[in-house]
């Protein structure tokens, strides 16, 4: 195995990591409203939040989701293309994703109680 040695920020990258999106469920309590903690949302993702409730990503919010894979599946075609190694992290199963209450992992990150 390779141990990576970053000396500094001016180098031409060799080898990355891209991540995937997840079609994470909406927690089902953001229907109560928004907590704080997500304040750093855009208004109109905060808007929208306590209607999407218990949904999908994907069904919730369409346009939005589909632009966030086209944005990371470009971006892993755009290095590829270019000659960098893209690693990419396996899809997760979903057993996988119900340890995260559905694919969301805000509940316990955005103090959703």
């Amino acid at each position: 195995m390779m141990i990576p040695n970053v000396t500094h920020d001016r180098g031409v990258l060799k080898e990355t990591v891209v991540g995937r999106v997840i079609d994470f469920t909406f927690p089902a309590e953001l229907a109560a409203g928004v907590p704080s903690s997500l304040g750093f949302l855009p208004e109109r993702t905060r808007q929208n939040m306590p209607r999407w409730a218990g949904k999908l990503w994907s069904q919730a919010d369409p346009e939005g989701y589909e632009r966030c894979v086209q944005q990371v599946e470009g971006l892993a075609g755009f290095l590829t293309a270019r000659g960098v190694g893209v690693h990419r992290p396996r899809a997760l199963t979903d057993s996988e994703l119900n340890l995260y209450g559905g694919g969301s992992a805000c509940r316990r990150s955005c103090a959703i109680p």
